[in-house]
């Protein structure tokens, strides 16, 4: 019995964790977008900075 809630459970846990991270690619899309559109108005070196700025800071909440 206890067995089986366990694997309920983990199948729950794994769900939340692939919706999470789901969530956390198309948030990273969205931002590339953005970044595209400013490259087209601006700077492509300030972008790239920023770019790489948010990669670390996903990767720091990620973790």
């Amino acid at each position: 019995m206890i067995d089986i809630i366990f694997k309920i459970r983990n199948r729950v846990i794994g769900r939340k964790r692939i919706k999470r991270s789901y969530f956390f690619f198309s948030f990273f899309l969205r931002i590339h977008y953005l970044m595209i559109f400013i490259h087209i108005k601006y700077n492509w070196g300030v972008v790239h900075f920023a770019k790489w700025c948010i990669i670390i800071l996903l990767h720091l909440i990620y973790e």
